[in-house]
Parts: C-alpha cells; structure tokens; sequence
C-alpha cells in the first residue's frame, strides 16, 4: 500500500504544470508560510494570493485558456490543503477563476465570426447561450454546484462546456487588469465598504459576542456604535490571544 501511494503521489506531481523555478519558490514559500501559520488573517491571506495568482498569469507559460486553468486550479488544490480552514485563498482562487472564463467568453464573443451587430460584452453572452453551457460555464462559477462545497470540488470539474478552452485568445493584459483593480480598489477599500454597512446589520441595544482580532470586525463595531448602542463580549483566546 506505501508503493501505491508513492506511485499515486508521484503521478500527481508528473501531472501537475511545469512553473517556471522562480513561479514554483514563490508558490512553495506561500504553501509553507500558511503551514506554518506565519500567515495570519483573511485579508492578509487573500492579498498574498491575490499577489500570487497576479504573478502566475503574467509570467507563466501558458497559450491556451485552458492551460492557465489548469495551473490555477493546482494552486488553488495546494493552498487549500496548506490551510483548510482559512477559506480566504481559495474564494480568491475561485474569483480568479471566473475572472479568466469570463474574459474568455468575451474574446470568443468579439472574434470576426461571432461579433455582427448584437449585444457587446457579459450580458451578450448570457442572452445568447443556452442554459447549461456558456452561461454555466462564464457567468456563475463563483458558486460550486448545489452548494458552498469544497474547493477541491471547482477545482477539479472537467470544462465540460460549450466553449474551446484549447484556443490561443490574448487575454493575458485584460486579465492581469481586473486583478491590479481588485487588489488597488477592491481590497484596499474592503474595511471601508463592510462598516459603510454596520447600522444596516446592528439594532440598538444589541448584544454582540466575538472571538479573536479582525480589522473589518473592529472597524464594523465601531462605526455601529456610532449609530447605534451596542454591548460588546470579546471571548477569551488562549493561548494565542489574538
């Protein structure tokens, strides 16, 4: 049984895309920095894969659609196993994800044969897509299918879609673009935009219990407070007291 699991891990390695040596240390270091908990924080967590996933699709060898999926995936399938229970990497693995289908959907849809004069962008491909392929496919891959579910599970569908993953599109500089605007403008304003909303959740003379540190929670209370009064319960995290 340890020969097979030896074989079962090495096949999986064979299998696995060939990154470039620098790629590979810096996926590598990642993987070991969430083992070791040296990485800490949904935010922190979610920029550093933001960062790395940013570096792959522009320096990575890829010439297919498909090619680059493939290789995300993988990632996404190491980092979760890194660190199972900070959910973090893998939502932003997933939101890579769409972000690359989608803009494969669109070079599809504005090549010479498929541009004549109808609607331009997502909302043409929706319109004009059968239920169950393109649309499945590009516009709703955020959520696994009949429930949250595991990462494992969008990592590993087969494109089972009606869309040629295998052609050569230049999508890389309109990927790498939605990537730069949420690491500069989604993520950079995501403690803002969550307690923009706090009065909208917290009813007055609540009480609210809470167990670690979060920025997004403190800045949340905070701007409840202002609007609203509030009791707070901050539980007790030995041994760590994060």
């Amino acid at each position: 049984q340890s020969t097979w699991g030896l074989h079962s891990f090495m096949a999986s390695t064979d299998a696995r895309p060939a990154l470039e040596s620098r790629l590979q240390q810096m996926v590598e270091e990642l993987i070991a920095r969430l083992k070791r908990r040296q990485l800490r924080g949904s935010f922190n967590v979610a920029n550093e894969t933001l960062h790395l996933l940013r570096n792959v699709v522009s320096q990575y060898r890829w010439t297919t659609t498909k090619d680059l999926i493939e290789c995300l995936r993988d990632i996404g399938s190491r980092l979760e196993n890194a660190q199972p229970i900070e959910l973090s990497a893998g939502c932003m693995v997933r939101r890579v994800l769409h972000i690359v289908r989608l803009e494969h959907a669109k070079a599809v849809q504005d090549t010479p044969a498929e541009r004549e004069a109808e609607p331009r962008g997502a909302a043409a491909v929706e319109a004009r897509t059968p239920k169950g392929t393109l649309a499945r496919f590009a516009l709703s891959p955020l959520t696994p299918r009949g429930s949250v579910g595991s990462l494992h599970a969008v990592l590993a569908e087969d494109s089972d879609f009606a869309v040629d993953l295998g052609q050569r599109l230049n999508i890389k500089n309109a990927i790498l673009g939605v990537i730069n605007e949420i690491i500069d403008g989604d993520m950079a304003a995501l403690h803002d935009q969550i307690a923009d909303n706090a009065s909208e959740f917290v009813g007055t003379n609540e009480v609210i219990m809470t167990y670690g540190y979060s920025r997004s929670l403190r800045n949340f209370l905070v701007a409840a407070a202002q609007k609203r009064t509030i009791e707070v319960v901050v539980a007790e995290s030995a041994p760590s007291l994060e």
